[in-house]
């Protein structure tokens, strides 16, 4: 609804709008600046850009979409804290049905300053109760709480991250340590260093048990190791038995549609993977974790 303001000392007379804003709704900050409303286009604009840069353009809308209930009313507010009253008694029931207070300058009791040349002041509120000052603290107010929370999660994620890569990387520093001492040792013979590297492949990359590695080592079949070297491979391995078994038990249960039973029995066989019963016990335990 349009109502129509009128400034009895210039006798200007201008046109508003009532109620909720679709232009503020669609268009923002623009609204305000084709109106002339300077105070209102720099406060939407400037939350406008700090809400935009810290939720990566998709609190623009928001701001215009929150502003739209309310920016009629308070640029009406402000025509009338500067002297503009309704020019009539329809729109001063509009204004009132919208819930905006109409104040009466009375020459006698107002608290307004009427010079001589009879030119109207209004006695400004103090900044801290100014509609438009509230406004701007909570929007910024409400950036400044979003940043914390966001820089306290990222330094979380990053302190978890920064921990699982050094446990990591102790967990791997460990299990090479070892191996690469044994590798280094001048007095070790080509043929065991040899020996070493195809089981930690086979381990690795295959997932073998302790006993299927030793017969893929030694096999005349398969790499043809002298019992030495592959004896020398197995004892500096460091290699995760209970795990390989469950990556070849879950490789059985998904790719072969095994029953858990079958699965032990093929984990445990001589003719099939070879682990000891506890880690083929152990493979079947955690096959659904």
């Amino acid at each position: 609804m349009n109502a129509n303001l009128k400034n009895p000392v210039t006798n200007q007379v201008k046109q508003v709008k009532a109620g909720f804003s679709w232009t503020t709704f669609f268009w923002g900050f623009f609204p305000a600046l084709f109106r002339g409303d300077w105070k209102w286009f720099a406060i939407i604009f400037l939350i406008d850009i700090i809400t935009g840069s810290f939720t990566y353009g998709f609190g623009s809308g928001i701001v215009g979409i929150i502003f739209a209930f309310f920016y009629n009313k308070l640029y009406i507010t402000d025509l009338m804290n500067n002297g503009f009253v309704p020019a009539d008694d329809a729109s001063k029931n509009i204004l009132l049905s919208k819930g905006i207070s109409i104040i009466h300058v009375d020459t006698n009791e107002s608290t307004d300053i009427i010079n001589e040349s009879t030119n109207v002041y209004v006695q400004n509120k103090p900044l801290y109760k100014r509609v438009w000052f509230v406004i701007l603290a909570i929007f910024i107010a409400l950036i400044a709480i979003g940043v914390i929370i966001g820089a306290v999660t990222d330094s979380d994620s990053d302190t978890n991250s920064n921990s699982s890569s050094q446990n990591a990387n102790s967990s791997i520093s460990n299990d090479s340590e070892s191996s690469s001492e044994s590798e280094n040792d001048s007095s070790v013979p080509t043929e065991y260093k040899s020996a070493l590297n195809k089981a930690k492949s086979y381990s690795s990359m295959m997932n073998m048990s302790k006993a299927g590695i030793y017969d893929q080592l030694t096999a005349d079949a398969g790499e043809q190791f002298s019992a030495e070297a592959a004896q020398y491979a197995i004892d500096n391995l460091n290699a995760d038995y209970n795990k390989n078994a469950l990556k070849k038990a879950k490789s059985y249960q998904d790719d072969m549609s095994m029953s858990p039973d079958a699965i032990q029995e093929q984990l445990t066989s001589d003719a099939g993977e070879k682990f000891t019963p506890e880690e083929a016990a152990y493979a079947v335990q955690h096959l659904n974790d």
